[in-house]
């Protein structure tokens, strides 16, 4: 926190300088709406990019209330098979699917039908994760 009235403090002095009294306060009221995202940044438990990718989702979502709860329904398949929650940060997912990848790679199986299961699993697994990818909007 005072960290952020320190950078108040430089730019009202800096900018303050050539400027009367009047112009001064409305340069920091400016600062203001600044300083009040900035809190609400600290404030907020989501970090800066799952709000950009909840917003750009929300912003490309312009389908019917079906088909959102379709999307919405595969999102929570696709996390379920990734073994992360619904509110998993995009580290989580990346993480998970790794460690899904490592566990069902077909090459660990010397067995033909144990190869074929974990080929199928694999394909799922990909499967979810790009889909989370796509609709969280991350790579």
């Amino acid at each position: 926190m005072g960290q952020i009235f320190d950078r108040l403090k430089n730019i009202w002095k800096s900018q303050a300088v050539d400027f009367d009294v009047n112009n001064a306060n409305r340069i920091v009221n400016d600062k203001d709406d600044e300083l009040k995202r900035i809190i609400d940044e600290l404030n907020n438990p989501k970090t800066n990019q799952q709000k950009k990718q909840q917003n750009n989702y929300e912003q490309s979502n312009h389908s019917s209330n079906h088909s959102n709860v379709r999307t919405n329904n595969e999102f929570i398949n696709a996390c379920r098979i990734l073994n992360v929650s619904p509110n998993a940060d995009v580290t989580q997912i990346k993480s998970a699917y790794k460690k899904l990848i490592k566990e069902h790679h077909p090459d660990k199986f010397a067995n033909k039908n144990n190869q074929s299961a974990a080929q199928t699993k694999t394909q799922e697994i990909n499967n979810a994760y790009n889909y989370l990818k796509k609709y969280l909007n991350f790579n």
